[in-house]
């Protein structure tokens, strides 16, 4: 009888083992759920930033020709036929006179004019 009293496992230590597994195993899932969690937010939320009715709702429009986005005044001729998208609805236009794309002028400036960034005061030392 002692021999085989012995031999019995030890359930209480094997119980022990099994619910520390446990424990470890279910606070790895929970910090890889909340980490996929905050990754799909992260996700959503540029999504939504790319989004063209997000950007409609800022108060921007977009221009259409035949369904196709119009990206530059270069793509439009006089006369032509648009269709305009705000974030309230539709209408459509019509391009009147020549149309130019303008590009900002750069400014001219001297180097020598310009007072340096950091500028180190001189300290009379005699």
């Amino acid at each position: 009888m002692s021999r085989i009293e012995r031999r019995e496992p030890d359930f209480a230590r094997l119980r022990q083992l099994v619910d520390d597994r446990v424990r470890a195993v279910s606070g790895q899932v929970d910090g890889s759920m909340t980490r996929a969690r905050t990754g799909l937010g992260a996700h959503l939320w540029r999504l939504k930033s790319l989004d063209p009715l997000a950007t409609l709702e800022r108060g921007y429009a977009i221009v259409q020709r035949n369904g196709d986005v119009v990206s530059s005044v270069r793509t439009v001729r006089a006369g032509e036929q648009l269709g305009v998208r705000v974030r309230d609805g539709s209408f459509g236009v019509r391009v009147e006179g020549a149309l130019s794309a303008r590009r900002p002028r750069r400014k001219v400036t001297d180097p020598s004019l310009q007072p340096p960034l950091f500028a180190v005061p001189e300290v009379d030392l005699s």
